[in-house]
């Protein structure tokens, strides 16, 4: 990049450097899931207008993932000579190599929910006074979500007192054979020794927990629901009107912990230790359709809400549930019915807010960073001769690392959506689709902001860290607001000389100033990706087609085929406000079926052949544009590389899907 200029990575892209396809870090990164589905249901009808319906419902999935996580596999080059201190030659030295820490991501989410629904026809006399469908249901639902981020360590905590802490982990290495693209891979977890010996010592191998986090935690939640709608058709059924309301109220229970000697922090699923929240939320709708002519009707719908708090999200500043969402929404459109039913169509304007959505964007890494530094500054500033004993910090690294995973924003939606569907023949039909949208969040990450202390500046968070001549990352107090997060790391930087922000190291490899610079950029970056449309495709066209054979040799079979459509995303911004696009995506649908009843089965057999991305069309989508101070409209990489991208994505290459379905 540019001398002097302090910016985020950028990312280079050549098949002569590793392959675009290449997995580095190898058949060890896998998932193993289990999946089950449960549900019974019974329906008795008392009256002829009135129907009930008694259901339960089961869920269980259950997924374990081994991954190298962040930046890892890391590739690096054996720079050592000899093999420890005055060993034997190193027979690897000059030789590249990936490394990394193994993770493993457990999560467990399981729903079991009862519900008694009945609906009620009325029909009044006189007619005028119109025909009225009433519905109600009430509800109970208990849920109940895990999840678990492990680290493959030294057994028995022998180098820190958290099990799962970076001074216990294994980095596994692999070394490559330069050119030979089957060896660009990570040392694999599953290679690991089940003993290793080390410093003159004999350690098992386990897997170890990492401490109560937004990676280790869990949640039960109790629901009750209820809902009534009423659905009235006036004036011959003219005019349909439908009005709704739906209470939730529940009971989130935020599950404590207990330490296991080996594995660190589980969760504990006794609530008598768990933490308590109540909450109330609502939804209310109403809607008409008035059909003016018989070939045209006007729509209209308006709705609010209030949700209930996330049992999953926590956030900034203590890692309590958020405040519940509020929102509301309206649309309205026109719909055609023409040339007897073979041709409709619907052309719909839709507005939509919500103030205190909870996601995960606008949290910027912020969990594991501070569970980093946390760590970092431990290892500096704890134990003998040093400014804080185990039990002093305890209560700081609390501070320092609440288990929050999520963050607040509001957000504005707008657009248009038309459909045409046509029936050109008895067996032919086509779909077009077209929709135009406008979607931006607003106050992004703001509790987030708050409890770093980033300053604003002119639109974007102050960088207060910068590279000096020599390379470092320094940090500036004085970008920071006293009394905050980040001003609270440099004041533990400055206690020890081993604690300096801009020589002390994280788990990642990078300086604690560093891990600063990442978090503004990241904010930024998240905020611009949110608050001026960043990634945004504002316009959308699909078509669809089918032709269905049913007489002749072909009888049975349906081809079809679609094209879709989508305009370039917004990558970036010049230097006088204009948007910069990236690349339009543009993909051709092929579909085969074939649809048969075999002697002596009943129902039907369907085969069916989706091929998705026919033409294949790979070339990759610029995401966000490299910008820097000196070059705000995006810069070249040297070497007539082409204009610099902080980040780009990859597009699926070509799918073929074969599915059978037995109907009877």
């Amino acid at each position: 990049g540019t001398p002097g200029v302090t910016a985020s990575g950028l990312r280079l892209r050549g098949a002569g450097l590793i392959p675009d396809n290449l997995n580095a870090s190898g058949s060890g990164q896998n998932r193993d899931a289990a999946l089950r589905n449960l549900t019974l249901t019974a329906d008795w009808q008392p009256l002829p207008h009135l129907a009930i319906n008694l259901a339960h419902n089961f869920q269980y999935s259950r997924a374990m993932v081994r991954l190298l996580g962040g930046a890892e596999p890391a590739l690096r080059g054996d720079a050592n000579a000899t093999q420890g201190i005055g060993g034997p030659a190193n027979p690897f030295a000059g030789r590249l190599y990936f490394d990394g820490n193994w993770q493993r991501h457990f999560h467990i989410g399981q729903v079991r929910e009862t519900r008694l629904s009945a609906s009620y026809l009325l029909e009044p006399r006189p007619a005028w006074l119109g025909r009225h469908r009433l519905a109600a249901m009430v509800s109970q639902a208990e849920q109940f979500d895990w999840v678990s981020l492990g680290f493959l360590v030294l057994k028995g905590r022998p180098y820190n007192a958290v099990a799962a802490n970076a001074p216990n982990r294994l980095t596994v290495r692999h070394y490559i054979t330069e050119g030979s693209w089957a060896t660009y891979r990570a040392g694999d977890w599953r290679a690991v020794p089940a003993a290793i010996n080390f410093d003159g010592r004999t350690f098992a191998t386990e897997w170890a927990n990492s401490t109560n986090n937004s990676n280790n935690s869990g949640a039960d939640q109790e629901s009750r629901s209820a809902l009534g709608v009423v659905q009235s058709r006036f004036f011959g059924d003219r005019l349909v009107t439908t009005v709704g309301y739906r209470q939730d109220k529940v009971d989130v229970f935020e599950l404590g912990y207990y330490n296991e000697p080996d594995i660190g922090q589980i969760v504990d699923r006794d609530r008598s230790k768990a933490r308590l929240t109540s909450a109330t939320g609502f939804t209310g709708n109403i809607g008409a359709v008035w059909h003016v002519r018989d070939w045209v009707s006007v729509i209209a719908n308006r709705s609010n809400n209030r949700g209930v708090p996330s049992f999953t999200r926590r956030t900034f500043p203590d890692a309590t549930l958020a405040p519940p969402s509020e929102g509301e929404g309206k649309d309205v459109g026109l719909g055609f019915d023409l040339l007897g039913g073979r041709v409709s169509a619907r052309v719909t304007y839709f507005e939509s807010s919500e103030t205190n959505l909870v996601t995960q964007n606008g949290v910027a890494g912020a969990p594991a960073r501070n569970a980093r530094v946390a760590d970092a500054f431990e290892g500096a500033l704890v134990g003998a001769g040093r400014p804080y004993t185990a039990a002093q910090w305890q209560p700081i690294e609390a501070a320092l690392a609440p288990p929050v995973t999520g963050a607040t924003s509001d957000a504005e939606a707008s657009g248009y959506e038309a459909r045409l569907t046509a029936n050109l023949t008895r067996n032919w039909r086509l779909v077009l689709n077209y929709s135009y949208s406008d979607f931006i969040r607003t106050n992004v990450g703001a509790e987030v902001i708050e409890w770093y202390g980033l300053k604003d500046a002119s639109g974007r968070l102050q960088q207060g860290v910068r590279q000096d001549t020599a390379g470092r990352f320094v940090a500036d107090p004085a970008a920071f607001e006293a009394g905050k997060t980040v001003a609270k790391w440099l004041e533990l930087g400055a206690q020890a000389p081993q604690a300096n922000v801009s020589t002390l190291t994280t788990s990642t490899g990078q300086t604690v100033a560093q891990e600063i610079f990442a978090l503004v950029d990241t904010m930024n970056a998240e905020r611009d990706n949110e608050q001026k449309r960043w990634g945004l495709r504002p316009h959308k066209v699909s078509v669809f087609t089918a032709y269905d054979f049913k007489e002749g040799a072909l009888t049975g079979f349906t081809a079809g085929g679609g094209w879709r459509w989508r305009s370039a995303n917004v990558i970036g911004a010049n230097s006088r406000g204009g948007e910069i696009f990236g690349r339009a995506l543009v993909s051709t649908d092929l579909m085969l079926a074939y649809t048969r009843k075999f002697a002596r089965l009943p129902g039907r057999v369907r085969f069916q052949l989706n091929v998705y991305n026919v033409l294949d069309k790979t070339e990759f989508i610029p995401v966000r544009l490299a910008t820097g101070v000196t070059a705000p409209d995006g810069f070249f990489v040297p070497g007539g590389r082409g204009l610099a991208y902080s980040r780009y994505d990859m597009v699926a290459p070509r799918e073929l899907r074969f599915t059978t379905t037995y109907s009877f």
